[in-house]
């Protein structure tokens, strides 16, 4: 099949055809694919090690492209731009890299991308002189809300990565992703100075004594149990367990343990049996009014471990200590073992928050 001829279409026209073709390569991409369709090897890439910054220079057939920025990925992809401006003035070449468009359309795109990298740049510079990294940290300390933490993870290929960055502060949680690590990070730690103020946590939390991080502990009280009879009572058995009086309740409840809760209570949780084990690990006083002593959590499903009719395998969840054997049980119904210990420690957050004495907190 011929390749379409774009000679007739209007610039802007051509143009947006083109980055809709190459929505999904970078000038880099570009540039290595054309240069193994045209001499079966990828462009020679020199780090020409600057101090203060990078430069790159690309080399193909003794024609030269440097590209400069503090960023090291986008002086490689200005870089590109620059050897792909020049290449493009040979037909030839040009169909490699831009096949089925004219001279005139890959110029106004390569130069669109080479603009659009240096504006993302100079957002990426400017998002980075915010040390929002460092006022998160100095909110948290000051209002003693606990430690604040970061998860990251990255996507795509290695020379066109994005970074994701979760933080998480008691139950509050933001996203940021950028083309840099510490620029995902820094935009998390923005959102989520917003959303503690936005929360009011920050006023709340102000008169609160300090509080411990329940996160920083993670040795779990786990136990196994994958056969034996079990009672079972999925709103939760109170036996040896009497209500909560209102002097029982603290006054000020551990803000950490609250978040937890509430985070793992959440239907969309999907860690909520982690979440349980560090909270009960705690041995704060407020769970073990609910709880008991010292508790552990054991689990534990039919011999068989078979579906039931509706397609369910039931988990039940005991929470038990030394002093009693039976405190309560729940039981949790998904699709696969570990949902269906996930729906069966929500019911035993749910059960926490209500029955204890953190319902009646409302500080968050």
């Amino acid at each position: 099949m011929e390749p379409e001829n774009f000679d007739n279409m209007s610039a802007t026209s051509s143009t947006e055809k083109l980055a809709e073709t190459s929505k999904n390569r970078t000038l880099v991409s570009i540039l290595e694919e054309g240069c193994m369709k045209l001499y079966k090897e990828k462009a020679s890439c020199v780090d020409l090690e600057k101090d203060k910054v990078f430069e790159f220079k690309y080399i193909v057939q003794g024609i030269e492209g440097i590209g400069k920025s503090e960023v090291k990925q986008t002086a490689k992809h200005l870089a590109a731009g620059e050897i792909l401006l020049k290449l493009t003035d040979d037909e030839r070449k040009l169909e490699a890299f831009f096949p089925g468009f004219t001279k005139e359309a890959a110029k106004r795109y390569i130069a669109k991308q080479m603009d659009q990298t240096k504006k993302e740049d100079e957002v990426s510079r400017a998002k980075a002189s915010e040390n929002w990294i460092g006022k998160l940290n100095e909110l948290t300390k000051k209002h003693k809300i606990g430690d604040i933490h970061y998860e990251q993870k990255e996507e795509g290929p290695a020379h066109n990565k994005t970074f994701t960055v979760t933080c998480t502060v008691l139950e509050f949680v933001t996203h940021g992703t950028g083309k840099k690590k510490q620029e995902a990070k820094a935009e998390a730690a923005n959102l989520m100075c917003q959303k503690l103020e936005e929360a009011d946590v920050l006023t709340k939390t102000s008169s609160n004594a300090s509080l411990h991080d329940p996160i920083a502990k993670t040795s779990s009280s786990t136990t196994s149990v994958s056969e034996g009879n079990l009672q079972n009572n999925s709103n939760g058995n109170t036996n040896g367990r009497e209500t909560l009086k209102k002097s029982d309740v603290s006054p000020s409840v551990n803000l950490n343990v609250l978040g937890l809760i509430k985070q793992g209570m959440k239907e969309s949780s999907t860690d909520a049996t982690e979440l349980l084990h560090r909270i009960v690990d705690l041995n704060d006083s407020d769970v073990e009014k609910t709880f008991g002593k010292s508790p552990s959590v054991l689990y534990h499903r039919e011999k068989n471990g078979e579906k039931n009719s509706n397609g369910y395998i039931p988990i039940y969840l005991k929470i038990c200590t030394d002093e009693k054997d039976f405190l309560n049980v729940f039981v949790g119904l998904g699709s696969t073992e570990q949902e269906s210990k996930n729906d069966a420690c929500r019911q035993a957050l749910t059960f926490l928050y209500h029955l204890g004495p953190f319902s009646n907190h409302e500080t968050l």
